[in-house]
């Protein structure tokens, strides 16, 4: 009943434009219980067992009671909400494929469900800009608690916060937890390009330290390297040649340090070790590991070929459908994660990479329309001059987990998607304040 009764409060909070509450109780939901209350007991007697289906309600309602006035708002016209759109017609007309194909309703409900999200930006579009400030600080302390229990999980080996299972690894005598704060990426960007905290420099350090450890401890290759690489990209774009040069020895010499840990050395060995695999992979078809750079090349080939010999395949893909579909079973799809569930192999969903899921459901044509509206914001919002802070912030936001595609679904997260929005929304809102940013 906790999502029915947050619901409520949600909704009266914001139709009386109490909106710190409200936003507290919605992010609450949208971000799983902040990872602390277990999502059984936060979803007990509600009709999905996901909280964010609970988030997706409250915008859905809202909509419903404010929508006429956020369409009368001045951000429709931008860009950024253009492609948002375009990109929901081509969605719908993938629902009506999949409808038209036999698909339940309710099924392709739910393979929509993460684009659904996508309008969630008029939403906000009423918020004042101080309100928005309350609210970052809030969900960064509370990203900073998470990391510290996130670090003490990895001591202990105990899990503390909610989220996917750990892994421990024989080889290396170690484990890996994969449950790390939400917000994360976002806490660690605010903190090092804008930090709305009236605090000390010294609280920041310690804030941007402990955000990096958490970041370092799954031992995530890939995730470990990208944060370099849109660092290193960050220094180019935004410094003057002599702040070039310091930022490029700083972060030489962090990734110096970390190479001589024998943890992260092993990692990366391994790493190198998959490269060689890839030849196999392009001649016979085959993948001995999950998890790999080759599992996810072949994954991907695979999905692409299907799709290349189904009639529209280009367009709608094989349409939205959710894993449990009874359309899925059929697919003759060999590569994927295993199905603890059916003893068979998870074919739609991949946690690790972003193509094969929105090629395979949106086709061609959906996955450019997405991506569309990520690389506007970036050329847009990536540079702006009157709010530079927050440019940098978008920039790292929105390049990251665009390196990350190929181990990671980051990309098509609305825990990702929805800060940023927030971020351009205000913006935006300063566009209208004298480019002043007002903080209480």
């Amino acid at each position: 009943m906790i999502c029915y009764l947050f619901v409520v409060l949600c909704i009266i909070e914001f139709v009386k434009k109490r909106y710190f509450n409200a936003l507290m109780f919605f992010f609450f939901l949208f971000l799983e219980g902040f990872q602390i209350i277990p999502m059984d007991i936060i979803t007990l007697g509600f009709f999905s067992g996901y909280s964010g289906d609970a988030a997706l309600l409250i915008f859905f309602i809202l909509l419903i009671i404010r929508g006429k006035y956020w369409m009368n708002n001045s951000i429709k016209n931008t860009l950024f909400s253009k492609t948002i759109f375009l990109f929901l017609f081509i969605l719908s007309l993938n629902m009506l494929y999949g409808l038209a194909k036999g698909y339940s309703f309710g099924d392709v409900f739910k393979g929509a469900r993460l684009y659904l999200f996508l309008p969630g930006f008029l939403m906000f579009t009423e918020i004042p800009l101080p309100v928005f400030i309350r609210v970052f600080r809030v969900l960064i302390i509370i990203t900073f608690f998470q990391s510290l229990l996130f670090l003490l999980q990895v001591v202990t080996g105990v899990t503390l916060l909610q989220g996917p299972k750990e892994l421990f690894m024989d080889d290396i005598q170690y484990t890996r937890f994969y449950n790390l704060p939400k917000l994360l990426d976002f806490s660690m960007a605010i903190c090092l390009f804008w930090f709305p905290f009236k605090l000390s420099k010294l609280i920041r350090f310690i804030f941007i330290g402990v955000f990096a450890l958490t970041i370092i401890a799954p031992l995530h290759r890939s995730y470990i390297i990208m944060w370099f690489v849109v660092l290193a990209l960050y220094s180019f774009f935004y410094n003057n040649s002599s702040k070039k040069v310091l930022y490029f020895l700083a972060i030489s010499t962090v990734a110096f340090i970390l190479s001589t840990l024998e943890l992260i050395r092993n990692r990366f060995s391994d790493a190198l070790d998959q490269i060689a695999v890839l030849t196999t992979v392009y001649t016979s078809g085959k993948v001995e590991e999950t998890g790999t750079f080759a599992y996810r090349v072949a994954h991907l080939l695979e999905r692409l070929s299907y799709i290349n010999s189904q009639s529209l395949g280009w367009f709608f893909g094989i349409g939205l459908l959710d894993e449990k579909s009874p359309e899925v079973a059929s697919l003759p799809l060999k590569i994927g994660l295993p199905d603890p569930i059916t003893g068979g192999i998870v074919k739609v969903y991949t946690p690790d990479l972003v193509w094969s899921l929105l090629i395979l459901t949106m086709g061609y044509v959906g996955a450019i329309f997405y991506m569309a509206i990520f690389i506007n914001i970036f050329r847009k919002y990536s540079k702006n001059i009157k709010s530079i802070e927050i440019s940098k912030v978008i920039f790292i936001l929105v390049l990251l987990p665009i390196l990350l595609s190929f181990a990671s679904n980051t990309l098509l997260n609305p825990i990702f998607f929805i800060p940023v929005f927030i971020l351009i929304l205000i913006i935006e809102k300063m566009k209208f304040n004298n480019g002043v940013l007002t903080q209480k």
